[in-house]
């Protein structure tokens, strides 16, 4: 079955959407380095240790995991239990990744919900993390529901591909 124009376009549109996104969130891995690098630097060559860098790297890093959940799964590089169906016949894998992927829009369902009821709580009490330096935190749970989305969208597209793919002799969509 082959998709419609429309529907294949809106999968690109995701797709491409997490992938710019992911390609984005790389770049805030410098700035992850160069601040571990300046307390590695302050600490063991000064004997000077800051009170911000763990919490800045927290932040960061949340950020990068938070929303680079979509990008993960478009690029295939989420945990997959893959020992199991490498012999198995081409549809059994098609049908275990189907209900692989409606397990994560499940899970990304409840991620968005609950995640928007946390990040909205972490906004109204201007939620603080519990460290020397204390910076506020509420700003990253409040990325919990665009995480949960990104999920849910691109594991939609999966699923969608995989439907439209299944009677389709040979491959089928695979982690790369």
């Amino acid at each position: 079955m082959k998709p419609t124009s429309l529907v294949e376009r809106l999968l690109r549109i995701i797709d491409a959407t997490n992938e710019k996104l992911g390609q984005a969130l790389a770049i805030f891995l410098i700035p992850l380095a160069l601040i571990t690098l300046t307390e590695v630097v302050l600490r063991y060559l000064f004997n000077s240790p800051t009170i911000w860098v763990w919490d800045i790297n927290l932040q960061i890093f949340g950020v990068i995991v938070l929303l680079g959940v979509g990008f993960t799964l478009l690029r295939g590089r989420h945990v997959r239990i893959s020992a199991l169906l490498i012999f198995s016949p081409v549809k059994v894998t098609r049908i275990f990744d189907l209900l692989a992927m409606s397990m994560v829009m499940f899970v990304a369902v409840i991620l968005t919900w609950q995640g928007a009821l946390e990040g909205w709580d972490a906004f109204i009490d201007k939620e603080k993390l519990n460290t020397v330096w204390a910076p506020y935190i509420f700003q990253i749970k409040m990325l919990y529901p665009l995480s949960g989305t990104l999920l849910f969208l691109q594991a939609m597209v999966k699923f969608v591909r995989n439907i439209l793919t299944f009677n389709e002799p040979g491959g089928f969509e695979i982690a790369d």
